[in-house]
């Protein structure tokens, strides 16, 4: 809303000017001093071995495209905006929001009741569309099922009922290997059982236990919590606990912005 409100016209954005080179001559009025070139040939008093040039026509044949020398152009800046482009877009945008801001609203209570034929109209719509399409994606999805083979119906049931009579014969026909006890080891076994169960008082384990009285155990007991406890009260004696001091000026305050009871 804001941007459409603006009555001002933006000014155009006008292009950089390319930056001017300056030479170190004009400024401190002397000249550049460039790097000698230094001969080989002066140095050691034989000329130095150059590099032969080799052509690429001499070896393939064919003439090798050289590229051109790169010309140096200036750089063009951003392209000028025209101001009155920009002038005639504004106004069409605020003419465009002027129209929406001035159509009425319109409230649900201003839509008219939907008549009960009208539903009806499009219930029997909607179910001929879903009648069409359901036919139709029947018919998209019909498999061939060829038709069974009825010849000689009544050997095909014979034979099935014999493989079954004969798997059945099979099974009754295991003989399952099942050893039998012996009335003996029946007989022992439960001599066995029937024994006296054993008395563990009579074991060396049972007699090496000595009987600790009430008395001294309820007094361990008593010992071991009253040590677990001044433990207890050393530790939280030993703490250290950091407490600012409030001053009256802050507790003043504090007091003022408490809520006030109310007069009876």
């Amino acid at each position: 809303m804001g941007l459409f409100n603006r009555k001002k016209t933006p000014e155009p954005i006008k292009p950089s000017a390319p930056a001017k080179t300056v030479n170190a001559d004009d400024i401190f009025g002397t000249p550049s001093v460039k790097p000698k070139t230094v001969n080989a040939d002066d140095i050691f008093g034989t000329p130095a071995a150059k590099p032969k040039t080799v052509n690429a026509d001499d070896i393939f044949g064919t003439p090798s495209p050289r590229k051109a020398a790169a010309v140096s152009e200036p750089l063009d800046g951003p392209a000028s905006i025209n101001p009155d482009d920009i002038k005639k877009k504004m106004q069409e945008l605020e003419q465009e929001l002027a129209e929406k801001s001035a159509q009425p609203k319109i409230d649900y209570s201003q839509y008219g009741l939907v008549d009960d034929s009208e539903v009806a109209d499009a219930q029997e719509k909607y179910e001929a569309i879903y009648k069409e399409e359901h036919e139709r994606y029947l018919k998209s999805h019909v498999q061939d099922i060829s038709s069974a083979n009825t010849d000689d119906l009544s050997s095909k049931v014979d034979s099935m009922m014999n493989e079954v009579n004969a798997h059945r014969a099979e099974e009754a026909a295991k003989v399952y290997e099942v050893s039998q006890v012996s009335d003996e080891e029946v007989a022992k076994g439960m001599s066995e059982l029937q024994q006296a169960p054993k008395d563990e008082t009579k074991d060396e384990l049972y007699q090496s236990i000595t009987e600790v009285s009430d008395q001294d155990a309820l007094s361990s007991m008593v010992d071991s919590m009253m040590n677990e406890v001044n433990a207890h009260r050393a530790e939280e004696a030993a703490k250290v606990y950091e407490v600012s001091q409030v001053s009256d000026e802050e507790l003043a305050k504090s007091m003022a912005t408490l809520p006030q009871a109310p007069r009876r």
